[in-house]
Protein backbone atom coordinates (compact mmCIF):
# COMPACT_ATOMS: atom_id res chain seq x y z
CA UNK A 1 0.00 0.00 0.00
CA UNK A 2 2.89 2.45 0.62
CA UNK A 3 5.16 4.00 -2.03
CA UNK A 4 7.78 2.97 0.97
CA UNK A 5 7.43 -0.61 0.85
CA UNK A 6 10.06 -2.17 -1.64
CA UNK A 7 13.12 -0.88 -2.95
CA UNK A 8 14.79 -0.37 -5.98
CA UNK A 9 18.29 -1.12 -6.89
CA UNK A 10 19.97 1.86 -5.71
CA UNK A 11 22.52 1.43 -3.08
CA UNK A 12 23.09 2.98 -0.54
CA UNK A 13 25.95 3.52 1.21
CA UNK A 14 25.60 4.24 5.00
CA UNK A 15 29.78 4.20 5.80
CA UNK A 16 29.89 7.47 5.28
CA UNK A 17 27.58 8.38 8.51
CA UNK A 18 30.04 6.37 10.29
CA UNK A 19 29.65 9.33 12.91
CA UNK A 20 25.94 8.26 13.84
CA UNK A 21 24.93 5.62 15.90
CA UNK A 22 23.81 2.37 14.44
CA UNK A 23 19.72 3.96 14.98
CA UNK A 24 20.26 6.64 13.22
CA UNK A 25 22.20 5.47 9.95
CA UNK A 26 18.71 3.02 10.10
CA UNK A 27 16.63 5.82 9.52
CA UNK A 28 18.75 8.10 7.95
CA UNK A 29 18.82 5.39 5.11
CA UNK A 30 15.32 4.93 5.22
CA UNK A 31 15.05 7.77 4.04
CA UNK A 32 15.96 7.12 0.40
CA UNK A 33 13.46 3.94 -0.02
CA UNK A 34 12.25 3.84 -3.48
CA UNK A 35 9.28 1.75 -4.96
CA UNK A 36 9.56 -0.02 -8.31
CA UNK A 37 5.98 -0.19 -10.10
CA UNK A 38 4.54 -0.64 -13.92
CA UNK A 39 4.75 2.66 -15.04
CA UNK A 40 8.08 3.65 -14.78
CA UNK A 41 8.55 5.76 -11.77
CA UNK A 42 10.96 6.90 -9.21
CA UNK A 43 11.05 8.04 -5.45
CA UNK A 44 12.57 10.26 -3.38
CA UNK A 45 13.11 10.87 0.26
CA UNK A 46 15.74 13.56 1.22
CA UNK A 47 16.85 16.33 3.25
CA UNK A 48 16.50 19.23 1.75
CA UNK A 49 19.60 22.50 1.72
CA UNK A 50 19.69 25.52 2.83
CA UNK A 51 16.71 27.60 1.39
CA UNK A 52 17.90 29.35 -2.18
CA UNK A 53 15.98 32.41 -2.90
CA UNK A 54 15.96 34.02 -6.49
CA UNK A 55 14.08 36.80 -7.66
CA UNK A 56 11.33 35.52 -10.14
CA UNK A 57 7.69 36.98 -10.55
CA UNK A 58 5.47 34.59 -8.10
CA UNK A 59 2.10 32.98 -9.49
CA UNK A 60 -0.85 33.71 -7.22
CA UNK A 61 -4.30 33.08 -6.96
CA UNK A 62 -6.64 32.34 -4.30
CA UNK A 63 -8.89 29.25 -3.97
CA UNK A 64 -12.36 29.36 -1.75
CA UNK A 65 -13.84 26.30 -3.21
CA UNK A 66 -11.88 23.57 -6.00
CA UNK A 67 -11.03 24.77 -8.88
CA UNK A 68 -9.81 22.66 -12.18
CA UNK A 69 -8.05 24.24 -15.12
CA UNK A 70 -7.55 23.24 -18.62
CA UNK A 71 -4.00 21.42 -18.59
CA UNK A 72 -2.68 19.75 -21.75
CA UNK A 73 -0.98 16.78 -20.16
CA UNK A 74 -3.19 15.37 -17.13
CA UNK A 75 -0.68 13.95 -14.30
CA UNK A 76 -1.03 11.61 -11.49
CA UNK A 77 -3.51 11.75 -8.70
CA UNK A 78 -2.41 11.84 -4.57
CA UNK A 79 -4.15 8.47 -4.83
CA UNK A 80 -1.76 6.90 -7.04
CA UNK A 81 0.70 8.14 -5.12
CA UNK A 82 -0.14 6.84 -1.88
CA UNK A 83 -1.58 3.44 -3.83
CA UNK A 84 -1.03 3.11 -7.47
CA UNK A 85 -2.45 -0.52 -7.27
CA UNK A 86 -5.78 0.01 -5.38
CA UNK A 87 -6.15 4.08 -5.32
CA UNK A 88 -8.25 5.45 -2.27
CA UNK A 89 -10.94 8.36 -2.76
CA UNK A 90 -9.60 11.38 -1.56
CA UNK A 91 -11.24 13.82 -3.62
CA UNK A 92 -13.31 14.98 -0.38
CA UNK A 93 -9.77 16.11 1.01
CA UNK A 94 -8.06 17.67 -1.93
CA UNK A 95 -7.91 21.03 -3.31
CA UNK A 96 -7.38 21.43 -7.24
CA UNK A 97 -5.57 23.84 -8.13
CA UNK A 98 -4.34 24.04 -12.18
CA UNK A 99 -1.46 26.70 -11.79
CA UNK A 100 1.51 27.06 -14.63
CA UNK A 101 4.72 28.34 -13.90
CA UNK A 102 6.99 27.89 -17.44
CA UNK A 103 11.02 28.88 -17.63
CA UNK A 104 13.93 27.50 -19.85
CA UNK A 105 13.26 23.95 -18.28
CA UNK A 106 9.06 23.99 -19.02
CA UNK A 107 5.99 24.19 -18.07
CA UNK A 108 5.51 22.76 -14.23
CA UNK A 109 1.65 23.03 -13.15
CA UNK A 110 0.53 22.49 -9.95
CA UNK A 111 -2.49 20.04 -9.69
CA UNK A 112 -3.69 19.10 -6.77
CA UNK A 113 -2.92 19.88 -2.71
CA UNK A 114 -3.88 17.75 -0.05
CA UNK A 115 -3.33 18.00 3.91
CA UNK A 116 -2.40 14.78 5.13
CA UNK A 117 -1.42 13.92 9.31
CA UNK A 118 1.83 16.69 9.41
CA UNK A 119 2.55 16.83 5.56
CA UNK A 120 1.21 18.40 2.64
CA UNK A 121 1.17 16.48 -0.55
CA UNK A 122 1.38 17.78 -3.45
CA UNK A 123 0.62 16.64 -7.29
CA UNK A 124 2.40 18.35 -10.31
CA UNK A 125 3.11 17.89 -13.98
CA UNK A 126 6.22 18.63 -15.61
CA UNK A 127 6.51 19.43 -19.22
CA UNK A 128 10.40 19.93 -20.37
CA UNK A 129 11.04 22.45 -22.90
CA UNK A 130 12.45 21.23 -26.04
CA UNK A 131 16.15 20.55 -25.52
CA UNK A 132 15.66 19.52 -21.87
CA UNK A 133 16.60 16.56 -20.63
CA UNK A 134 14.55 14.35 -18.34
CA UNK A 135 13.78 10.96 -16.72
CA UNK A 136 11.64 9.34 -14.35
CA UNK A 137 14.99 8.67 -12.41
CA UNK A 138 15.45 12.35 -12.05
CA UNK A 139 13.82 14.62 -9.50
CA UNK A 140 12.43 18.31 -8.83
CA UNK A 141 13.11 19.59 -5.64
CA UNK A 142 12.42 23.13 -3.97
CA UNK A 143 11.63 24.81 -0.11
CA UNK A 144 7.97 25.69 0.85
CA UNK A 145 6.66 28.11 3.47
CA UNK A 146 3.14 27.66 4.71
CA UNK A 147 1.88 31.22 6.18
CA UNK A 148 5.76 32.56 5.92
CA UNK A 149 7.20 29.11 8.36
CA UNK A 150 9.55 27.34 6.05
CA UNK A 151 8.67 23.58 6.26
CA UNK A 152 11.27 22.61 3.64
CA UNK A 153 12.57 19.85 6.09
CA UNK A 154 12.43 17.23 5.37
CA UNK A 155 10.87 16.36 1.94
CA UNK A 156 9.95 13.43 -0.11
CA UNK A 157 9.23 12.97 -3.41
CA UNK A 158 8.53 10.59 -6.73
CA UNK A 159 9.24 11.21 -10.31
CA UNK A 160 6.09 9.29 -12.95
CA UNK A 161 6.84 8.96 -16.84
CA UNK A 162 3.74 10.13 -18.49
CA UNK A 163 2.89 9.86 -22.36
CA UNK A 164 3.19 12.84 -24.52
CA UNK A 165 7.08 13.74 -22.97
CA UNK A 166 4.99 14.76 -19.35
CA UNK A 167 6.24 13.55 -15.86
CA UNK A 168 3.61 13.43 -12.62
CA UNK A 169 5.71 14.96 -9.92
CA UNK A 170 4.98 14.17 -6.26
CA UNK A 171 6.31 16.55 -3.48
CA UNK A 172 5.80 15.77 -0.08
CA UNK A 173 6.74 18.59 2.75
CA UNK A 174 6.59 18.09 6.11
CA UNK A 175 4.45 20.24 8.42
CA UNK A 176 3.97 19.53 12.40
CA UNK A 177 2.74 22.95 13.11
CA UNK A 178 -0.30 23.50 11.43
CA UNK A 179 -1.29 27.86 11.42
CA UNK A 180 -3.96 29.10 13.49
CA UNK A 181 -5.40 30.92 10.45
CA UNK A 182 -8.67 30.10 8.80
CA UNK A 183 -6.82 30.30 5.13
CA UNK A 184 -3.27 29.08 4.12
CA UNK A 185 -0.71 30.59 2.13
CA UNK A 186 1.63 27.96 0.67
CA UNK A 187 4.80 28.93 -0.91
CA UNK A 188 6.42 26.69 -3.74
CA UNK A 189 9.61 27.57 -5.43
CA UNK A 190 10.97 24.50 -7.15
CA UNK A 191 14.62 25.17 -7.98
CA UNK A 192 16.74 22.28 -8.39
CA UNK A 193 17.02 19.31 -10.24
CA UNK A 194 18.42 16.12 -8.80
CA UNK A 195 19.69 13.86 -11.43
CA UNK A 196 22.20 11.51 -9.31
CA UNK A 197 23.08 10.89 -6.43
CA UNK A 198 25.32 14.32 -6.16
CA UNK A 199 25.00 17.86 -5.62
CA UNK A 200 21.66 18.72 -7.06
CA UNK A 201 21.48 21.13 -10.42
CA UNK A 202 20.42 24.87 -8.96
CA UNK A 203 17.80 26.40 -11.56
CA UNK A 204 18.76 30.33 -12.04
CA UNK A 205 14.99 30.81 -12.48
CA UNK A 206 13.07 28.46 -10.97
CA UNK A 207 9.02 28.04 -10.64
CA UNK A 208 7.46 29.74 -8.11
CA UNK A 209 3.97 29.64 -6.81
CA UNK A 210 1.94 31.78 -3.88
CA UNK A 211 -0.94 29.75 -3.42
CA UNK A 212 -4.04 30.94 -0.96
CA UNK A 213 -5.76 28.02 0.28
CA UNK A 214 -8.95 27.34 2.27
CA UNK A 215 -6.80 26.36 5.38
CA UNK A 216 -10.05 25.66 7.66
CA UNK A 217 -11.32 23.37 4.86
CA UNK A 218 -8.03 21.39 4.85
CA UNK A 219 -7.37 21.30 8.40
CA UNK A 220 -10.99 20.07 9.33
CA UNK A 221 -10.08 16.59 7.46
CA UNK A 222 -6.74 16.78 10.03
CA UNK A 223 -6.56 15.61 13.77
CA UNK A 224 -3.70 16.03 16.39
CA UNK A 225 -3.70 15.10 19.22
CA UNK A 226 -0.96 16.25 21.78
CA UNK A 227 0.03 13.37 23.86
CA UNK A 228 2.85 14.97 26.30
CA UNK A 229 2.88 11.49 28.39
CA UNK A 230 5.62 9.69 29.46
CA UNK A 231 5.41 5.87 29.16
CA UNK A 232 7.81 3.55 31.52
CA UNK A 233 8.88 0.42 30.06
CA UNK A 234 8.65 -2.95 32.01
CA UNK A 235 12.51 -3.10 31.96
CA UNK A 236 11.99 0.63 33.63
CA UNK A 237 13.13 2.76 30.94
CA UNK A 238 11.06 5.69 29.35
CA UNK A 239 9.66 7.00 26.08
CA UNK A 240 8.08 10.28 25.71
CA UNK A 241 4.99 10.42 23.60
CA UNK A 242 4.61 13.97 22.04
CA UNK A 243 1.86 13.93 19.54
CA UNK A 244 -0.36 11.65 17.05
CA UNK A 245 -1.69 13.54 14.09
CA UNK A 246 -4.43 11.50 12.41
CA UNK A 247 -5.03 12.70 8.50
CA UNK A 248 -6.99 10.88 5.53
CA UNK A 249 -3.96 8.90 4.53
CA UNK A 250 -1.78 8.38 7.33
CA UNK A 251 -1.04 8.37 11.15
CA UNK A 252 2.11 9.95 12.49
CA UNK A 253 3.09 9.60 15.92
CA UNK A 254 6.22 11.54 17.52
CA UNK A 255 7.54 10.48 20.28
CA UNK A 256 11.22 10.75 22.02
CA UNK A 257 13.24 7.23 22.38
CA UNK A 258 16.33 7.93 23.25
CA UNK A 259 18.82 5.70 24.26
CA UNK A 260 16.72 2.32 23.18
CA UNK A 261 17.61 -0.31 20.67
CA UNK A 262 17.11 0.22 17.43
CA UNK A 263 14.59 -2.18 17.08
CA UNK A 264 12.19 -0.10 19.41
CA UNK A 265 8.38 0.66 17.29
CA UNK A 266 5.43 1.54 18.58
CA UNK A 267 2.93 -0.94 17.01
CA UNK A 268 -0.67 0.70 16.72
CA UNK A 269 -4.24 -1.30 16.37
CA UNK A 270 -7.25 0.45 15.38
CA UNK A 271 -10.12 0.13 17.57
CA UNK A 272 -11.08 -3.39 15.91
CA UNK A 273 -7.76 -4.88 16.87
CA UNK A 274 -5.87 -4.87 13.48
CA UNK A 275 -2.64 -3.85 13.51
CA UNK A 276 -1.85 -1.19 11.08
CA UNK A 277 2.05 -2.55 10.16
CA UNK A 278 2.60 -0.76 6.77
CA UNK A 279 4.90 1.84 8.23
CA UNK A 280 7.71 4.13 7.45
CA UNK A 281 10.31 5.51 9.91
CA UNK A 282 12.19 9.17 10.16
CA UNK A 283 13.43 11.85 12.25
CA UNK A 284 11.24 15.35 12.87
CA UNK A 285 12.87 18.59 13.11
CA UNK A 286 12.89 18.67 16.60
CA UNK A 287 15.35 14.95 16.05
CA UNK A 288 12.32 13.12 17.66
CA UNK A 289 11.37 9.85 16.10
CA UNK A 290 8.44 9.36 14.05
CA UNK A 291 6.55 6.78 12.61
CA UNK A 292 3.79 7.72 9.96
CA UNK A 293 1.94 4.33 9.69
CA UNK A 294 -0.47 3.77 6.75
CA UNK A 295 -4.03 3.10 6.53
CA UNK A 296 -7.02 3.09 4.54
CA UNK A 297 -11.00 3.82 5.33
CA UNK A 298 -12.18 5.81 7.72
CA UNK A 299 -11.11 6.75 10.63
CA UNK A 300 -11.13 4.48 14.07
CA UNK A 301 -12.85 4.91 16.74
CA UNK A 302 -9.52 5.01 18.94
CA UNK A 303 -5.92 3.48 18.48
CA UNK A 304 -3.76 1.06 20.87
CA UNK A 305 -0.08 1.77 20.86
CA UNK A 306 2.01 -1.03 22.11
CA UNK A 307 5.85 -0.10 22.86
CA UNK A 308 7.38 -3.09 20.86
CA UNK A 309 10.50 -4.98 19.84
CA UNK A 310 10.25 -5.69 16.58
CA UNK A 311 13.46 -7.50 16.29
CA UNK A 312 12.57 -9.78 19.31
CA UNK A 313 9.03 -9.45 18.54
CA UNK A 314 7.81 -8.69 22.26
CA UNK A 315 6.05 -6.27 23.84
CA UNK A 316 8.26 -3.97 25.66
CA UNK A 317 5.21 -2.14 27.98
CA UNK A 318 1.61 -1.95 28.28
CA UNK A 319 -1.09 -1.02 25.92
CA UNK A 320 -1.76 3.06 25.30
CA UNK A 321 -5.54 3.96 24.18
CA UNK A 322 -5.75 7.22 22.24
CA UNK A 323 -9.58 8.39 20.85
CA UNK A 324 -9.08 11.01 18.11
Amino acid sequence: MSIYNELNNLNLDIEEFDELSHFEQKKWARRVQKKIKPKKRHNLKIITVAVLMLSVIPVSFYLSAPLVADQPHVGGTIEEFVNQVSPPDYSAYKVQIGETAENEYGKLTVNEIMLDAGRILISSTFEPAAGVEFSYREHLLGNAKLNGQDISYPSGGQSIDEPGNAFTIYSEFDVYDLPESQDFQLELEINRVLRSEVDPEIIQNPWTFTLNLPGEQMKSHVQEIQLDQTVTLYDGRKVELEKLAVGPASVLVIFDATGLEDSFRLKINSGNESVIDIKTDGVSEDSLSMIRYWFEGDIPEEFILTPYDELNEVNLGDEIIISP
